[in-house]
């Protein structure tokens, strides 16, 4: 099981306003690969951890 640190909580706020000035415009492949921001998302974490 994966601590999450109030997954919804962070995800919806911290992240959110955080990782959307780094998300940039990318093409889409004909596969559709998402692109995401995983050092982003691991740095909300951590500091939604820390605040906890």
């Amino acid at each position: 099981m994966m601590d999450i640190c109030g997954f919804w909580r962070w995800y919806t706020i911290d992240w959110f306003w955080k990782a959307a000035p780094r998300t940039e415009q990318l093409d889409l492949w004909r596969d559709n690969v998402i692109y995401v921001d995983f050092r982003a998302i691991r740095e909300a974490k951590e500091q939604a951890c820390e605040r906890r």
